[in-house]
């Protein structure tokens, strides 16, 4: 009697490219994996400076495993997992441990294949085969590269721990899917955010409650060199796009005292979707509410406020 294949060959690597500057979809090579969260969830990571395993549910072979989601896919029609993108070193990650087989789920364009890597015994589940071109998840050994197949396949590695935010190299944006979400379903309020409005967000939180000045090895992973790198400063124009908005009445200058504060309830109230004109028209000036953003930006991120983009910046 023939031995039924594994399940992972259904979905197995395609051939590397031979054409220069072309990528096959199914054999897509990658250096780093990314867990993507919605901006409410990220902040709390912030805070704790760890991304939390959680569980993977109440049924399966895995019930009482907890559980890291990271994957090497990238989101041109956007993310269903939300905004905010924590992106991390697979070889590191991948060092030293046992790869272990969970499954496939199949939705209606796309498959999740999912491959649970770890240093425990997992006997309840197949070993996966990583260094053959045999599944979704690929090793060449010869040439130091890994492979994943992208063409309508989602690779979800589950890493069994949590992972510390200094292990991660960056934090960048990404646009939420139009019409899904992993969390939330249809009922996400973030279904087609962009990238831009989620990291303006995220932006507004994190330096609204200083929580950067308290996490000051974060900082990193929202700069480049002594700047905000490209995603984050997107979502900086965003902010100073709203606060543009703000119709100032008052008498508030940048050097007054209550300024700061006022700036930064504004920018933790830019997260929460509730209204900053009211905060704002204390100023007496659109130039002075932003140079006392700009001068909150340059302290939490402790880089020079002439590195802090204005709104005649292009």
């Amino acid at each position: 009697m023939a031995t039924k294949p594994p399940e992972w060959q259904k979905y197995k690597v395609g051939k590397p490219s031979t054409r220069k500057g072309w990528t096959e979809t199914d054999c897509v090579p990658f250096k780093k994996v990314t867990h993507v969260s919605h901006v409410r969830e990220a902040f709390r990571m912030f805070e704790d400076q760890t991304i939390r395993s959680i569980s993977v549910g109440s049924k399966g072979k895995l019930k009482h495993t907890a559980v890291v989601w990271l994957s090497p896919n990238s989101w041109a029609n956007g993310s269903r997992y939300g905004n905010v993108s924590f992106k991390l070193d697979w070889a590191t990650l991948a060092k030293d441990q046992q790869f272990y087989w969970v499954g496939a789920i199949e939705y209606e364009k796309t498959t999740a294949c999912q491959i649970l890597i770890t240093r425990e015994h997992h006997p309840e589940l197949d070993l996966y085969p990583y260094d053959t071109d045999d599944g979704p998840l690929y090793y060449d050994s010869r040439h130091d590269i890994w492979y994943s197949n992208q063409r309508n396949i989602t690779c979800e590695i589950m890493v069994d721990r949590d992972l510390p935010l200094s292990e991660c190299e960056m934090v960048s944006f990404e646009d939420h899917h139009k019409h899904y979400c992993n969390r939330d379903g249809s009922n996400c309020p973030d279904l087609e955010q962009s990238d831009e409005d989620g990291g303006s967000k995220l932006l507004g939180r994190l330096i609204g409650q200083t929580v950067l000045h308290r996490r000051t090895s974060l900082r990193r992973l929202l700069l480049d060199g002594d700047k905000l790198h490209k995603s984050a400063g997107y979502g900086w124009r965003r902010i100073l796009d709203r606060f543009s908005n703000v119709k100032t009445t008052g008498e508030l200058s940048s050097n007054d005292a209550p300024a700061q504060p006022v700036v930064l309830a504004m920018l933790d109230r830019f997260d929460r979707k509730r209204s900053v004109k009211e905060l704002g028209s204390l100023f007496r000036s659109k130039k002075e509410l932003e140079l006392t953003a700009r001068e909150q930006v340059a302290a939490a991120f402790d880089i020079p406020l002439k590195n802090v983009p204005d709104s005649g910046d292009e």
